[in-house]
């Protein structure tokens, strides 16, 4: 094989196999180059190369390719089995022009098989040009191991100079196993067999038998390198090419020494293929393999038989040494195994289909054409057998040219073959289809089978059949007279029957024609009878009683041989005459019978012909319906010329027969025995069942006591039983007359009466309930007897046993409280808002209730919440206990429920209760209600004035005081506080002279985090009395807070005696004007700082505690008293006012501890200046009345801080005065 690169365009690092197209009679230089214009396309080069190193290395050796210096006859494979490799072609255009919609399809085909491809890809590039090639690659991952051939075929838009070379093949042969020794695990090896890397084709290892390069084996060694047990069970057995194993092999050995390689066969024995016992190379440096020819092809395979190929196959290398001369032994590398694998099942397919068939008759044979799909890859044989086929058939399959099957059909791959089923029916066989189930499998894949379920169709058999006529006709003399005879098809099909005469017997002027809307053939369906009309005619001198024969004839018309005959007697007849009546005696219109009974009706047969005539009665009926119609006497009459006779015939009424049920009419039918004439009656039906009632009632006991006012019920099972439907009354004897009672029926009210419907309708039964009902006022324990009874309306019940039922009844004595409570089931609470829950209690009964108890059972009572029950508009009751009570009959009790709050309640307390009602009847169940009610509103602002910290002085002469405010309410709170003081009094409040304007304090909300502020307040005086009342305004801004604080405070320090001046009385008054001057003049300046901060900041306490070491202040002579209202504007509840004790502020209502928030004041000690202030503090009154009003719920803004603070403020006051005095003083 010629070794070429693949050109300059791609410089690959190993050489591509170029080909020598032997096979042409072309020369090569020819293809090459005899062409210079047109298209010229062939493959040039290729290339197997494995795609991944480790395989190129581990394959490489017996790989073709893959070693460009190897002689061809020392590679044995182009792949292997599940390996990856890559075909590289060279396409060259040896033509001038560009060849466009180039085609390049690699199939590679099983050699054992011809169609069988097991690789096929085409690809497509785009052109090639003129004088150059293009290089493509298939990647190649063969399934299928063994000796293949691959085809490579080139084509394009335009027309090839030289087709001949647009197609290359040659051989691509798979190895089934390649093992070079790197895992020797799978192999058992004894000794001197062990895996070697001091020498190895394909590194690192190989198997040696010996003890490496450096050593010799022992004397006297036998070991064995076996092999894994291998499955080769789908080796094919009849190959073309070489199978085998190849392996290299080197080393030396001593004379006398060798090694085997040996094979195992089917039963277990052990087949040498090759021995050795030349020397290589001691070096391991030079290697061998065993070159061998199959079918006159050279290569390294060494044959093996076919019988190796087995489900358990194994080789094993057997070495061997004798006790003279040892060497270094044999090493053993790249051992591979070549078998062709045979096609796997799911390369086998097959599709059986029906085809068009060709129906017979019985006794004839019958086809159906099947068609044989080959739907897998390689071409099959089938086998095909028949199923269901009837015992006496005979079945067989042939081709379309009618030559029986024998042996297997031969389908190729994806071709279709017709073949056919044929079958020869039985004489006896019916007419109809019958099934047939086709079996068909591959004779090579045994799992490969199909079958179909067809039919093959038997034609029917039509047969005719005359009908015996059970009388003669006859025909009047000089009269015509038809009559029909009946023919059936006693045939499996449909079928023509043709009718024909013989006339041979009839007598001189008769005749016999078929009557005139019949025609001389007849189609009749199988297994049906149709009437043929035939009409005869007679002489006028015919005599009575005289006979005329014919014969009638009926022919299959598909087939002639099949035919029937009647032969007929012709009889001449009198002329007969007659009139059917009612009998005089009868009644006209309808007669009512009873069912079960009979009426007999009577009808007058006059003879009106001239001669006696003999009469067959019969009836003709339009139903029978279970009636029974007879003839009394269904003898024949003879009746003289002008006379009659009386004809009865009897209608017996079924038992069973419903009310108003009308029989089926018939006709009285008195037919001649002398001349077939029928002479029948009008239609009589006047005969109607009667009526009869029946029911039958089964009483349910009753209870034994009636509730007022409560539906007493008597249940009762009542059914028709008569033959009609009916109207069922239903009464109650005994009930009084204020008592009203009514039925239920099938889920309806009714007054007194209900229908039942006949016995084949529905509700022909069913329960019913009557249903009594007593009034409120109906006496506790009285006896009542009653009597049910039922009856149909409009008639009399034909068995009144049991249609009455007798029971008493004793009113019972009721209790039935009922417990109402006013609102919704939960309830919103608010702190110091007191709620009151409406409710009542009924007794609906007619007994008193003594002994009964109601109580209010909480699950809990949070702290600062109490709760009282009052009774009737009574006294207070407490809760969680019972209180006994007497309801007597349509009494109602009302009652409240009273909750009350204080500021101790937290928000968010639950109040579970439940109003319960027990029965002074322990057969009464309990009554309860429960209800919930939650704290979620609070709205509490918590004010206290600190003692005096400044007493008055002769620098000051003022008093200094602090109000600490504390808020806990639930929404945001917005305060204003004003003051009214004694004329020539001022009080300034956080820069404010609050008794001039309104300062506003700002909370947020302080259920969750108490909100502190605190507020400097100074009180001043320059004139006036040195004795007055201070009154400190606080109000909410919804107007819901509101609180008032007063004090009664004296001068004890006059103005006279800081102040000597004063004594002018003029320098008085101008320094107290002047004084009134400065401390406008401060509130002017104090507003006009203000305004230019919206609103003044207060001392911020929040999260501040006092501590217990505080500096003491002793108060002595004070009192100080709160007094706080609340109204809720739902309740209109006032609270009393409460006065405090002296002492502190406390919280709200006196009997309250005071809050965990704050400290508790204690008495605290100061000393005092030289000049003590007589203080008379008066009791402190601070009013609060709470209006509900919604939250003001804008933002809270803190102050801002003012500029100037308390002290310099007053020291600024104080400067101006000391100026005044100087100046004016004097």
């Amino acid at each position: 094989m010629l070794k070429a690169h693949l050109g300059p365009m791609q410089m690959f690092p190993r050489f591509l196999v170029c080909f020598l197209l032997l096979t042409s009679a072309m020369p090569v230089e020819a293809s090459v180059g005899a062409r210079n214009s047109g298209i010229d396309l062939s493959v040039s080069a290729f290339e197997i190369q494995y795609d991944d190193s480790l395989d190129e290395n581990k394959y490489r050796i017996f790989s073709s390719a893959s070693i460009p210096t190897r002689s061809d006859n020392l590679y044995a494979i182009d792949g292997v089995l599940f390996v990856a490799s890559t075909l590289t072609l060279r396409i060259n255009n040896a033509g001038t022009n560009t060849a466009t919609g180039v085609s390049i399809t690699v199939a590679i085909i099983h050699d054992e098989y011809g169609d069988f491809e097991i690789y096929n890809e085409t690809q497509n590039p785009s052109s090639i040009n003129g004088q150059s090639s293009i290089d493509v690659s298939f990647q190649i991952i063969p399934d299928y191991a063994g000796n293949h051939t691959m085809v490579v075929t080139l084509s394009s838009l335009q027309v090839d100079d030289n087709p001949a070379d647009n197609r290359f093949q040659r051989h691509f042969t798979v190895a089934a196993f390649y093992e070079v020794f790197d895992d020797i695990n799978p192999w058992t090896l004894t000794t001197p067999w062990q895996q070697n890397s001091q020498a190895a084709l394909s590194n690192p290892n190989s198997l040696h038998a010996g003890n490496g390069q450096g050593s010799t084996y022992q004397p006297n060694s036998f070991g064995n390198a076996l092999s894994p047990v291998l499955d080769l069970s789908d080796g094919l057995v009849n190959h073309n090419r070489a199978i085998g194993v190849a392996f290299f092999y080197s080393g030396a050995v001593g004379s006398g020494d060798n090694m085997r390689l040996l094979a195992k066969d089917e039963q277990g024995n052990w087949n040498s293929l090759v021995t050795l016992s030349q020397s290589i190379d001691s070096t391991a440096n030079s290697w061998n393999t065993q070159i061998g020819t199959y079918n006159g092809i050279t290569s390294p395979i060494i044959p093996i038989p076919t019988n190796m190929l087995h489900s358990a196959a194994q080789f094993k290398f057997e070495f061997n040494s004798d006790s003279s001369v040892e060497d270094v032994g044999y090493w053993v590398d790249d051992f591979l195994i070549l078998y062709d694998q045979r096609a796997r099942d799911s390369e086998y397919g097959v599709n059986v289909i029906p085809g068009s068939q060709i129906p017979a008759l019985p006794g004839h044979t019958v086809t159906r054409e099947i068609i044989i799909e080959n739907t897998g890859n390689v071409s099959d044989s089938y086998e095909l057998t028949a199923s269901g086929v009837p015992p006496h058939w005979e079945s067989y399959f042939t081709y379309d040219n009618g030559a029986s099957i024998t042996s297997g059909v031969q389908v190729e791959a994806g071709e279709s073959k017709s073949v056919f089923f044929k079958a020869l029916t039985d004489e006896n066989t019916t007419y109809g289809v019958e099934d047939i189930d086709i079996w068909i499998s591959s004779l090579v894949a045994t799992t490969i089978e199909s079958y179909i379920s067809t039919s093959v169709s038997i034609l029917p058999t039509v047969l005719p059949q005359f009908v015996s006529m059970p009388t003669d006709p006859k025909c009047g003399a000089g009269q015509s007279s038809n009559f029909a005879v009946h023919l059936e098809n006693i045939g499996e099909g449909d079928g023509a029957f043709l009718l024909s005469f013989d006339k041979t017997f009839m007598p001189a002027g008769w005749d016999i024609e078929f009557g005139w809307n019949q025609s001389d053939s007849i189609n009749i369906p199988s297994g049906s009878t149709l009437e043929v009309w035939l009409s005869t005619s007679l002489p006028s001198d015919a005599q009575p009683g005289e006979k005329g024969e014919f014969t009638l004839v009926a022919t299959a018309q598909q087939d002639q041989s099949k035919s029937d005959q009647i032969d007929i007697e012709i009889v001449s007849a009198m002329v007969s005459d007659a009139i059917i009546t009612l009998n005089n005696g009868e009644a006209e219109g309808d007669i009512e019978v009873e069912p079960g009974s009979f009426h007999d009706i009577a009808f007058n047969v006059q003879n009106m012909a001239s001669r006696m005539d003999v009469f067959q009665p019969s009836l003709a009926f339009t139903g029978q319906a279970g009636w029974g119609i007879s003839l009394v006497n269904p003898s024949s009459l003879a009746i003289n010329a002008q006379s009659s006779t009386i004809v009865k015939v009897r209608v017996e009424v079924p038992e069973n027969s419903q009310a108003g049920d009308r029989m089926p009419g018939f006709k009285l039918v008195m037919t001649s025995q002398e001349s077939d004439v029928e002479f029948q009656s009008e239609l009589f039906s006047n005969i109607t069942a009667s009526a009869w009632y029946d029911l039958e009632v089964s009483f349910s006991e009753p209870e034994s006591i009636i509730f007022p006012e409560v539906p007493f019920e008597i249940s009762f099972f009542v059914e028709n039983m008569g033959n009609g439907p009916v109207d069922v009354i239903a009464s109650v004897d005994g009930i009084k007359e204020t008592w009203t009672s009514w039925i239920l029926f099938e889920g309806e009210n009714y007054s007194q009466d209900f229908g039942l419907t006949a016995r084949y309708e529905s509700p022909y039964s069913g329960e019913a309930t009557m249903m009594i009902l007593a009034p409120k006022d109906a006496g506790p324990g009285l006896l009542h007897e009653l009597t049910l009874n039922i009856m149909p309306k409009g008639g009399v019940d034909i068995t009144p046993e049991g249609n009455d039922f007798y029971f008493t009844v004793r009113t019972a004595a009721m209790r039935i409280p009922t417990l109402l409570v006013d609102g919704e089931e939960n309830t919103n609470l608010a702190v110091n808002v007191d709620h009151t829950t409406y409710g009542n209690l009924s007794n609906l009964g007619n007994a008193p209730d003594n002994g009964g108890s109601i109580m209010v059972e909480f699950e809990n009572i949070p702290i600062g919440v109490s709760v009282n029950l009052i009774l009737n508009e009574g006294t207070k009751l407490a809760v969680n206990q019972w209180h006994e009570i007497t309801l007597n009959p349509e009494v109602t009790i009302p009652f409240q429920l009273i909750t009350e709050t204080n500021n101790l309640s937290e928000i968010n307390s639950i109040l579970n209760f439940q109003f319960r009602y027990r029965s002074g009847d322990a057969t009464v169940d309990e009554i309860s209600v429960t209800r919930s009610m939650i704290i979620t509103e609070k709205r509490l602002i918590d004010l206290q004035m600190d003692s005096w910290s400044q007493f008055q002085s002769e620098a000051t002469n003022n008093f200094q005081f602090k109000i600490s405010l504390a808020s806990s309410s639930t929404q945001p709170e917005k305060l204003h506080f004003h003051s009214s003081i004694p004329e020539g009094w001022g009080i300034i409040c956080s820069g404010v002279a609050l008794h001039l304007e309104h300062l506003s304090v700002e909370f947020n909300a302080g259920h969750i985090q108490l909100q502190e502020k605190s507020i400097e307040c100074t009180i001043v005086r320059e004139s006036g009395s040195e004795t007055g009342v201070i009154s400190i305004f606080v109000q909410s801004e919804d107007g819901f807070i509101n609180m008032t604080l007063q004090d009664t405070m004296t001068w004890s320090m006059p103005i006279e005696d800081s102040m000597s001046f004063f004594e002018n009385s003029s320098a008085t008054i101008g320094l107290s004007s002047l004084a009134l001057v400065c401390v406008i003049l401060l509130f002017f300046v104090l507003r006009t700082r203000r305004d230019g901060d919206e609103e003044y900041e207060v001392e911020s306490i929040e999260n501040q505690s006092y501590t217990a070491n505080q500096p003491q202040i002793q108060q002595s002579g004070m009192n100080q008293g709160m007094q706080q209202n609340q109204q809720h504007s739902h309740y209109n509840a006032v609270q009393p006012s409460m006065h405090m004790q002296a002492g502190p502020p406390a919280y709200g209502n006196q009997s309250l501890p005071q809050s965990t928030h704050y400290p508790a004041h204690q008495s605290q000690t100061y000393q005092q200046p030289v000049n003590t202030i007589e203080q008379n503090h008066l009791q402190q009154q601070i009013h609060a009345t709470q209006q509900p009003m919604h939250a003001n719920n804008s933002p809270y803004h803190p102050q801002q801080q003012v500029e100037l603070t308390y002290q310099q403020q007053m020291e600024e006051y104080q400067r101006k005065m000391a100026d005044w005095h100087a100046k004016y003083g004097g």
